[in-house]
């Protein structure tokens, strides 16, 4: 993420946090939290976000895209031979059954 994306990204993340906090109101007396001496607070490092774009082109998403097409046909098609077979077992298993009344 270049640095433009990434400080637009925190305006908005910090404009959607303040609206929010405005929304709320403030926080009565009694909810406040207990204030520690500072000796005892502990020291947190900020995270950073990382994001990853989808840097891959109209081309190669068409082909993954293709692929996963193709693999959902071929499931379909092996699903529907199983149902064949199990249909076809319980088919010859009636008939053996209605030849030995």
């Amino acid at each position: 993420m270049n640095n433009g994306d990434q400080s637009a990204f925190e305006e908005a993340w910090l404009k959607r946090l303040i609206d929010g906090a405005k929304v709320a109101g403030p926080i009565p007396i009694s909810a406040a939290p207990k204030q520690t001496p500072l000796d005892k607070t502990l020291k947190l490092k900020q995270s950073t976000l990382t994001f990853t774009k989808d840097m891959s082109t109209k081309e190669e998403k068409q082909a993954e895209r293709q692929k996963r097409i193709q693999k959902d046909k071929e499931e379909y098609e092996r699903k529907q031979a199983s149902l064949a077979a199990e249909k076809k077992k319980a088919e010859e298993k009636k008939k053996e059954t209605s030849q030995r009344s």
